[in-house]
């Protein structure tokens, strides 16, 4: 495990950065379940190319990617705040 488990809330309209490594060196996947009342996006980052999930109210996801520097939980504009429980692990 990277980071986490961890609970986060965000505003309507706003992201949360749940993990940085500005070394580029990790790996990882974002394993993440959505515990609000709106779609969730989850997107690693590598610098230059991203990599995307959205999670459904209730649901949860995985997504992966090489090289990370940062997991980013987006809640969408005009929502009720969303909150999610989330893991980073190696891949």
């Amino acid at each position: 495990t990277l980071a986490g488990p961890g609970s986060r809330s965000v505003a309507a309209g706003t992201d949360e950065i749940v993990y940085t490594d500005t070394s580029g060196n990790a790996d990882a996947c974002a394993t993440v379940v959505n515990t609000g009342k709106a779609i969730l996006t989850v997107t690693l980052d590598d610098g230059s190319i991203t990599s995307t999930i959205d999670i459904p109210v209730s649901g949860s996801g995985s997504v992966c990617l090489d090289a990370v520097e940062t997991v980013e939980l987006t809640c969408p504009v005009g929502t009720v705040a969303c909150s999610a429980q989330w893991r980073i692990d190696n891949n």
